[in-house]
Formats: structure tokens, sequence, C-alpha cells
């Protein structure tokens, strides 16, 4: 019997993890995908990301949040064509970055190994699973992002030039990691502070103009 294990990384606690559009995209793309391959045998999937809740008491996880998505996508599936689906969900509320999101992966990877992750991270990620699991997983990236920190392609470019000069070195280096996940969590203050969307767009660089 094939068994699979998968790792699923999160982007961010929405309000309503159950109605918000990106979440939805993502996540069906990535249940579709694994239903058509295994959903008549057993596998792992490890829903991964911490505590970055940008609402009031902020003790909410993306781990949590996208089993909250999980258990109801699969209640539904399984009202429907009374097949049972016999999946095992770990979940890391540890993780803030993606090199943590793959390091705290790879204990837990075996069988075909999958990592589902955000089309733009599409470089960083190739770069940091070729390091921690030497190309033995297959890569699966998602366009699901219709936020306006889609389409600012400079900034997005700069992003992911400075996570994979971050990221490479915190593989093998516990104090690189540290910082980090620092940096994440100062990138957490400003979206808590500011609001969401003009946190992250000053963590961009994104200029924000006045209205009137």
């Amino acid at each position: 019997m094939k068994n699979f294990s998968a790792l699923v990384c999160g982007y961010g606690v929405p309000k309503d993890i159950l109605e918000d559009k990106n979440y939805h995209t993502y996540l069906t793309q990535i249940f579709n995908f694994l239903f058509d391959k295994f959903s008549e045998t057993s596998g792992t999937i490890v829903l991964s990301g911490g505590p970055t809740d940008c609402f009031p008491p902020y003790r909410r996880t993306e781990a949590r949040e996208m089993k909250k998505w999980f258990d109801q996508k699969i209640t539904e599936v399984k009202k429907e064509t009374k097949q049972k689906i016999s999946w095992k969900f770990i979940l890391d509320n540890k993780a803030l970055s993606t090199v943590e999101n793959l390091l705290y992966f790879k204990p837990l990877a075996n069988g075909e190994i999958f990592i589902f992750a955000e089309i733009t991270r599409k470089t960083r990620i190739k770069k940091i699973s070729e390091k921690i699991f030497d190309k033995k997983a297959e890569l699966v990236f998602v366009d699901f992002d219709a936020s306006f920190a889609r389409y600012h392609k400079e900034a997005i470019k700069k992003r992911e030039a400075q996570a994979i000069a971050d990221n490479l070195p915190a593989i093998n280096s516990k104090q690189k990691l540290l910082e980090v996940r620092q940096a994440v969590k100062k990138k957490l203050d400003l979206m808590r502070k500011n609001g969401t969307e003009k946190g992250l767009k000053t963590w961009m660089g994104i200029e924000t103009k006045k209205k009137g």
C-alpha cells in the first residue's frame, strides 16, 4: 500500500478560515490533489503554522485553523461519497518561517513526500527543500493569493531575496534560526499595531498613499 506524508505551509490567521477565499482556494487544491492520489490509503498530513493571529487575543495558530477547514471538508466528502478517509493529521503550532516549516516536517516525512506552498515563494522553498530533503520531496505550488501583496512584483522580489539569505543559513544554525523567528515577530508586531494590511505594506516597503 502506498504511503505518503505532506506538509501544508500556513499563511496567516484569517478572521474566519471557513469563509476566507484565499485559504479556501489554497486548501481545496491541496485536498483535491491528495484525494485523487491517496483517498484509499493512509498518510500523514502536517499542518504547519504558529501563532500569527493578528486579532485579539492573539491565541490562534495557522495549524489549528487549517485543521478546522480540513475537518469540515472531510466531513462533507465522507457524507457525499460514503468513503472513509484515513489520513492522520499532525499540527505544528510552532513554526513561524519557511525554514521552520520544513525543518520541523523532516522527522515526520516518509513514503512519498509532498510540500505544498504559495507560488511566489517557489525559489525560496526549492532551495531550502533541496538542502533538507536532498530533492526527495515533490513540491506543489498553488497560486491562491488575491490580496494586494500578490501584485507588487518588486516588493516580492526583495522579500524573497532577503528570505533566502536569512533562511538558508538557519538550516544548520540555532542562532540564525532564532534570528529568523525574531524577524517574523517584528512583522507580526507591525501588523497587530497598525492593522494587517498597513502593517504588511510597511514591512514589504510598499508606499501607502494617503486618501484625499
